[in-house]
C-alpha cells in the first residue's frame, strides 16, 4: 500500500492541476501515450494514466523543446523528461468500451499467424523442390510466386497493425455533461492498443467485483440530545468543512407542523456528534440544500465573445485545452461563502452562511415566497426553488448580484407547463431534472427550453425521490416499494427492482402485528448514492444498500440494516 501511495504522489507531483490522487485502495495500473483528434481534425499527443478506479487524461510536452518531438513512453525517464497538464479525471464507472473492435484485431492476429505458418511451409517446400533432379522450373516458379504473394500479404497485415484505425483505436463512451460522448484513443500500434484495452477491462471487472464483495457497512445511531423531543427529521444536507482537508458537517433539519430546527452534526473527531442546535422558522421544514460559493469570471486570453459562447456550448473532451497554454475562454472561480438554503411550509427560504451556525443574525437573510416550498437545488450557478399551492406550481431561479450576493427579493419565475408540485430536483450535466406527478421533466439550464416529459410510474402515483450516479438516475414514487433505474440523458427506464421481498424476509421472525403493520404501509422514504452503493431508506425502519453495479442491472445482493428507531430521510448520513 505504501508503495502505491508513493507512486501516486509522484504522479500527482508531476501533473499540473492534479490533486487528491492518493486514496485508499487506489493504485496505478499503467500509463500510455495516445493521439486524440481535436477540433479541425488536428491530432495531439495525450497521456492516459489508468488507475484502478479512474482514468486521468493529460497533455504532454517535452521539457527540453530542442530535442526530438517524438515521445518514447518506454523510456525510463519518460515521466521526468516531460511536462504533464491535467485535462480531466474520469471515473471508471462512467466509461465503457463503445465500439468493440477487439474482435477485428484478434481476427487480424490470427490471419497473421496463419500467413506466417504458410510462409514457413512454402519455404520448406521450396527447399524440397530444389532437391528434385529433373525438370523443376515450373514448380519453383509457382512456389516463388506463392512466396512473394504471401510475403506481400504479411507486410500488408503488419502495416495494418500499425496504421489501421480499426485495429489501433479504442472508442470509449464517456458520460459527460452533454450526455454520452464517444472518445477515440489512437495508440501507436495494435499491440499497444490490445494491451491497454485488456488492462482496462480487467480494471473495470476488478472494480465491480470489489464493490460487490465489499463487506456491509456498520450502522451507528447518533443521539440528537440537543434537539427538542417530538420533532421528526425531515431533510438534511452535507456542508463542506472549514478547511479543504477537514471533515464535512451534516445539517439535519427536524420539524413538526409548527416549527423547524437545525442540528449541526460534526464528523471532525471521527465519531458523529451534535455540535449545535437552533430553531428556524415557525413552520415545517420541507427542503434543504448546500449552495456552492458564487462564481466570478476570471479573464484569460480571449479572442471574442462569440468564441466564448461557441466553446461553452459545443466543447467536448476532444476540444479541451491541454497543450499547456492558456485557454481562449473565461474561467469560473469560486468567490464568497458557501451557503445553506432551508425552505419551509410558510414559503420562507432561509439563507445561512455555512460557518455561521444558525445564529439569529444569520436568519435575517430570508426570501419570503407566496407558496410553500417543495424542493431546492443548486445548478449552473443559480439556485432553483420550487413552490406549490393547490392552484399553482412555481419554479423560481435565484441569481447573484454584481457583488456576488444572492438577490433574494427578485427571483426569476421560469415558464413551464407543470400542473403538479415539483417534489424533487437533481442536476445531471447541463440539465435540471424535476419530479412532477408521475413524470420526469428536464430543463436545459442554459436556456434552450424543456424536453418532453417521460412517464415513470402509474398516473395514480407521484414521484418523490431522486438521486444520480454518472449516466443513470434512481427515482421512487411516493407510495412505491420499487426503485426505477433511468438513463439520465434519454430518460428511458432501464430497469426497476423492489425492496418488499427483502423487507418481508427480515420481518419473518417478528410478531404478526408488527409484520402486518410494517408491510401494510411499506414505502421507500429516501434514496442516495455514497461509497459506490445505492442506499435506500424505508418506512419499516430498515436501511438497505446494494452495489451500484447491481442496482444498475438487477440487484442480487441487498444489505439490510435493522434499526427500529430510525426515522425518514437519513440519506446524507452516509456521505
Amino acid at each position: 500500500m505504501n508503495k502505491w501511495n508513493k507512486r501516486l504522489r509522484e504522479i500527482e507531483a508531476i501533473v499540473d492541476g492534479l490533486d487528491d490522487l492518493v486514496s485508499t485502495g487506489r493504485n496505478l495500473v499503467r500509463y500510455d501515450m495516445v493521439q486524440m483528434r481535436c477540433r479541425g481534425d488536428e491530432k495531439r499527443q495525450r497521456c492516459v494514466f489508468t488507475l484502478s478506479d479512474q482514468l486521468v487524461l493529460t497533455s504532454v510536452r517535452r521539457k527540453n523543446s530542442t530535442r526530438s518531438s517524438k515521445l518514447i513512453i518506454q523510456s525510463a525517464d519518460f515521466l521526468d523528461n516531460n511536462r504533464f497538464k491535467l485535462i480531466i479525471k474520469i471515473s471508471l464507472d462512467d466509461v465503457e468500451i463503445a465500439k468493440d473492435t477487439l474482435s477485428i484485431l484478434q481476427d487480424t492476429e490470427q490471419t497473421i499467424d496463419v500467413v506466417r505458418e504458410d510462409q514457413k511451409v512454402i519455404r520448406k517446400v521450396i527447399e524440397l523442390a530444389n532437391l528434385i533432379k529433373g525438370n523443376k522450373e515450373k514448380l519453383l516458379n509457382v512456389l516463388d510466386e506463392m512466396d512473394s504473394e504471401n510475403t506481400l500479404r504479411l507486410r500488408s497485415l503488419n502495416e495494418q497493425m500499425l496504421s489501421n484505425p480499426d485495429l489501433t483505436t479504442v472508442h470509449l463512451a464517456v458520460a459527460t455533461t452533454n450526455g454520452l460522448e464517444i472518445v477515440p484513443l489512437e495508440f501507436g500500434s495494435a499491440e499497444q492498443r490490445a494491451v491497454w484495452e485488456t488492462a482496462f477491462r480487467e480494471a473495470k471487472t476488478a472494480l465491480i467485483n470489489q464493490q460487490i464483495s465489499a463487506p456491509p457497512a456498520q450502522l451507528k445511531s447518533v443521539i440528537a440530545h440537543q434537539t427538542r423531543p417530538g420533532l421528526q427529521l425531515c431533510a438534511a444536507t452535507v456542508v463542506p468543512g472549514k478547511r479543504p482537508d477537514s471533515a464535512p458537517y451534516i445539517w439535519l433539519c427536524a420539524s413538526d407542523k409548527f416549527s423547524g430546527q437545525v442540528a449541526i452534526l460534526s464528523l471532525e473527531s471521527g465519531d458523529p456528534c451534535i455540535e449545535s442546535c437552533a430553531g428556524i422558522g415557525n413552520a415545517a421544514v420541507t427542503a434543504a440544500c448546500t449552495v456552492p460559493s458564487p462564481l466570478r469570471k476570471r479573464k484569460r486570453k480571449v479572442r471574442s465573445q462569440k468564441s466564448i459562447e461557441y466553446f461553452a456550448r459545443s466543447e467536448t473532451l476532444l476540444d479541451r485545452n491541454s497543450s499547456g497554454e492558456s485557454s481562449e475562454s473565461d474561467d469560473d472561480i469560486a468567490s464568497g461563502q458557501i451557503t445553506v438554503w432551508i425552505g419551509n411550509d410558510d414559503g420562507e427560504v432561509f439563507v445561512v452562511n455555512s460557518t455561521e451556525r444558525i445564529r439569529t443574525r444569520a436568519r435575517e437573510r430570508v426570501a419570503r415566497l407566496s407558496n410553500p416550498v417543495t424542493a431546492i437545488t443548486s445548478a449552473a450557478g443559480y439556485v432553483f426553488v420550487a413552490t406549490a399551492s393547490p392552484t399553482s406550481v412555481q419554479l423560481l431561479r435565484f441569481h447573484t448580484s454584481a457583488e456576488r450576493l444572492w438577490e433574494l427579493d427578485t427571483p426569476v419565475a421560469m415558464s413551464h407547463s407543470l400542473t403538479r408540485p415539483i417534489l424533487a430536483m437533481c442536476q445531471v450535466g447541463r440539465r435540471l431534472l424535476m419530479l412532477s406527478g408521475h413524470q420526469i421533466h428536464a430543463m436545459d439550464t442554459e436556456g434552450t427550453g424543456w424536453e418532453k416529459p417521460v412517464d415513470i410510474v402509474a398516473s395514480s402515483d407521484c414521484l418523490q425521490l431522486i438521486t444520480s450516479s454518472g449516466s443513470v438516475i434512481f427515482c421512487c414514487g411516493r407510495r412505491s416499494t420499487n426503485v426505477y433505474v433511468v438513463d439520465a440523458f434519454s430518460l428511458k427506464v432501464l430497469n426497476y427492482f423492489g425492496i418488499a421481498t427483502c423487507v418481508r424476509t427480515h420481518l419473518d421472525g417478528r410478531e404478526d402485528i408488527i409484520r402486518e403493520h410494517k408491510m401494510g404501509c411499506l414505502r421507500i422514504s429516501c434514496v442516495t448514492v455514497a461509497t459506490s452503493q445505492l442506499w435506500i431508506g424505508t418506512s419499516a425502519g430498515f436501511v438497505i444498500s446494494t452495489p451500484l453495479h447491481c442496482a444498475k442491472t438487477q440487484p442480487n445482493r441487498l444489505y439490510l440494516y435493522a434499526k427500529w428507531d430510525i426515522v425518514a430521510r437519513v440519506e446524507y448520513w452516509f456521505q
